[in-house]
């Protein structure tokens, strides 16, 4: 101890003694040992937009450590076996790739995607696996019930055709235009129909075709331009068409190839038909307009058989119908070629008749060659 002259004890000193003093009475506690910190504990949520960490582009994050793997939306251990990366693998394409792949092929899907988002320095990996739905039920809900066509006949192709099948939006979609179609035959050329999945029992939906006919349409009338060497009265009987009956786009196409077919049967080789647009009025009746170009009448020139014996040929020659310096017609010739292949078949030999036209138009004629050869068997 350091007194100073007066006799008195320097501050600084008695406190270095006070402390040293209640060091040796008051006994340290033991230290604690160090305990490591746990990762936060990652759940696997039941939908991806509710999985903890920041969403990011897989190919930012590839490298990185795979923290968590999760599969969301359908879980089996058929799937989760099928998923190869794991935690502690590096974030890999390739490898998420070939998860994707296998869990397709475990299918039925609507879809499979792969969300990766980052947790700190690590990625948590989910397999987003929607199942494709079951379809319960099939309905079609008609604004107009009870009229042509009727619900009843309709829903026999359609509700036993697709009820308790996979839902697929886009045969849905396809069965929907099928009933628009359907529709339009029978008149109603406008008709709309939408449909819409409604959700049922798990994983099962009801599936409801909504029907909007519109306007129905009705043939008032049928115009022929251009025709000159048929007469109209002939033309409107093959179109097959009925005045006064529904109308559809289908029963004009028809019509048109019906009459294109006997301007052939009139040697008219280079005739050309064309439906022209519909003109509707405000009460549904329909102006049907077909213009006709007609070109040469055509005659035969000749009907041969290469390769054929002489014999053979002229007993050819006397079975067919169509005769050179007549008048071209394709019906005839049709019939002609199904003749000569049963000629053949009486004979044991199975064979193809097909006919080549050789077309000149200077002279206003067509040679028709027909060969024949051994059957291709199916």
């Amino acid at each position: 101890m350091v007194e100073r002259r007066d006799g008195s004890v320097t501050l600084a000193v008695l406190a270095a003694a006070l402390a040293s003093a209640c060091a040796a009475q008051t006994p340290h506690p033991p230290a604690r040992p160090l305990v490591p910190v746990a990762p936060p504990v990652i759940a696997c949520p039941e939908r991806v937009a509710e999985a903890a960490g920041d969403e990011a582009p897989m190919r930012s994050l590839l490298g990185a450590s795979v923290v968590k793997v999760c599969l969301v939306g359908a879980a089996s251990p058929l799937l989760t076996a099928a998923i190869k990366t794991q935690p502690g693998d590096r974030l890999d394409a390739n490898r998420i790739d070939a998860d994707i792949a296998a869990l397709v092929a475990l299918g039925p899907f609507d879809d499979v995607r792969v969300v990766t988002k980052r947790v700190g320095d690590g990625v948590v990996v989910l397999y987003d696996v929607h199942l494709r739905k079951r379809i319960m039920e099939v309905s079609i809900v008609d604004d107009a019930p009870g009229t042509e066509p009727k619900l009843d006949d309709v829903m026999k192709v359609f509700r036993d055709s697709y009820a308790e099948k996979d839902f697929v939006p886009a045969e849905a979609k396809r069965v929907a235009l099928l009933l628009q179609a359907e529709y339009a035959f029978h008149g109603y050329g406008n008709a709309r129909v939408d449909f819409e999945a409604l959700a049922a029992a798990s994983h099962t939906v009801n599936l409801r075709y909504k029907v909007a006919r519109g306007q129905r349409w009705t043939l008032a009338t049928v115009v022929f331009v251009g025709a000159e060497k048929v007469p109209v009265t002939e033309l409107k009987a093959a179109t097959a068409l009925e005045v006064g009956a529904p109308y559809s786009a289908l029963l004009g196409e028809r019509a048109g190839l019906l009459v294109q077919a006997l301007l052939w049967d009139k040697g008219l080789l280079t005739s050309k038909v064309v439906v022209e647009p519909l003109t509707v009025d405000g009460q549904g009746n329909v102006e049907l307009t077909l213009t006709v170009t007609e070109g040469a009448r055509y005659k035969v020139g000749s009907v041969s058989f290469p390769k054929q014996s002489a014999s053979t040929t002229r007993e050819l020659r006397a079975l067919v119908k169509t005769r050179a310096s007549e008048v071209f017609h394709r019906t005839r010739m049709t019939s002609d070629m199904a003749a000569v292949k049963a000629f053949f078949a009486r004979r044991g030999r199975a064979v193809d008749a097909t006919p080549t036209l050789e077309v000149d138009p200077r002279r206003e004629s067509v040679d028709i060659v027909v060969r024949i050869e051994d059957a291709v068997a199916p």
